[in-house]
């Protein structure tokens, strides 16, 4: 029998090597007591957990260290200000991944604009085309990856970009480790397909991204405290103003406005098309009260009931003034847009 000396002594050891290790705070609890508490170490904790696959999408689109640096850092900021608009917040990897990407991608477009602009400024040689990278490689995946549905799109960000264990991303994403295998293996199967029409095998992939984590850039300090501190500045509503590269803030605001922009287009489409249904099945009744005759049965559409008269000819009106007052309407109604 082990004496309370040993007991202690093999609860350090286990301590120490990891054995009664309690399990991870979920993303969806961190995210609870950042937006809710303003705990800071819950937002660094999230940073440090998804950062280097933010960066990793960021480096794979852009091309440029400090093209990515600036759309990792609006990925995060964009994360400050939507706390409590993530829809599920238990699949906060995933909507990162899309956060991510978008961003990097309107970075792009927006360095593309400014490069083409200094190009017409100066005469310069028809540029050869180039072999692909293996940042291309790696920007092409992120590209089908947001392709995919959202619940395969889910598991392969967890189990694979970010190299979880499925009982792991089950408990995330609070779902079973068969529904977790069975969305992964459909994933890979949708990926190798699309990856396949162009040219790319999607085992040789996934072998040299495994490879590549261990010896991949990690985010560097000074980036990791940037974004920390300006994100809770900005959660906590406070003023940013010359602590936020300008640039940067731009670039988070426009992302925010376009993931919010198509929800209000949907919003005034439902409304827009509501008023004309409503303002068709109005004109109908008017053409039809219009056309039926004093006295005569209702139709099926109005369904009232008719006025009883003692006289049913005591109230008609000359056929001539009748016909003065009788609007006839035609031709066929639009919808909102032109």
């Amino acid at each position: 029998m082990a004496t309370p000396q040993l007991r202690t002594l093999i609860r350090r050891i286990e301590k120490l090597s990891g054995g009664t290790r309690e399990p991870p705070v979920p993303d969806c609890q961190l995210l609870e007591d950042f937006a809710v508490r303003g705990d800071g170490s819950a937002f660094a904790e999230l940073v440090a957990r998804h950062g280097a696959m933010v960066l990793r999408v960021c480096r794979g689109v852009l091309l440029h260290e400090q093209d990515a640096e600036d759309a990792f850092q609006a990925t995060f900021l964009v994360l400050a200000r939507c706390l409590g608009s993530i829809r599920k917040r238990e699949a906060l990897a995933e909507w990162l991944h899309g956060v991510a990407y978008r961003t990097a991608m309107k970075a792009k477009r927006s360095a593309a604009r400014r490069r083409n602009h200094e190009a017409q400024m100066r005469e310069r040689p028809p540029a050869n085309t180039a072999s692909p990278t293996w940042d291309d490689v790696q920007a092409v995946l992120d590209e089908e990856v947001r392709r995919l549905p959202e619940s395969f799109r889910s598991v392969f960000v967890h189990c694979v970009l970010e190299h979880k264990t499925i009982a792991a991303t089950a408990i995330e994403l609070q779902c079973k480790e068969g529904t977790v295998s069975s969305r992964l293996a459909r994933a890979r199967q949708r990926l190798q397909k699309r990856l396949a029409r162009r040219g790319i095998n999607l085992a040789a992939l996934l072998t040299a991204l495994f490879v590549a984590r261990g010896v991949a850039r990690a985010v560097p300090a000074r980036l990791s405290q940037m974004v920390i501190r300006n994100g809770h500045l900005v959660a906590a509503g406070g003023m940013a103003a010359g602590t936020i590269p300008s640039h940067v803030a731009t670039l988070a605001t426009g992302v925010t406005r376009a993931m919010v922009l198509p929800k209000t287009k949907f919003a005034a489409v439902l409304l827009a098309v509501s008023l004309v249904v409503a303002g068709a099945g109005a004109l109908t009744h008017q053409v039809l009260v219009a056309r039926e005759p004093a006295g005569s049965q209702p139709s099926p559409v109005s369904g009232q009931q008719p006025f009883a008269t003692k006289d049913p000819t005591a109230n008609a009106k000359p056929q001539a003034e009748e016909d003065k007052e009788t609007i006839a309407y035609g031709g066929q109604v639009l919808g909102p847009d032109p």
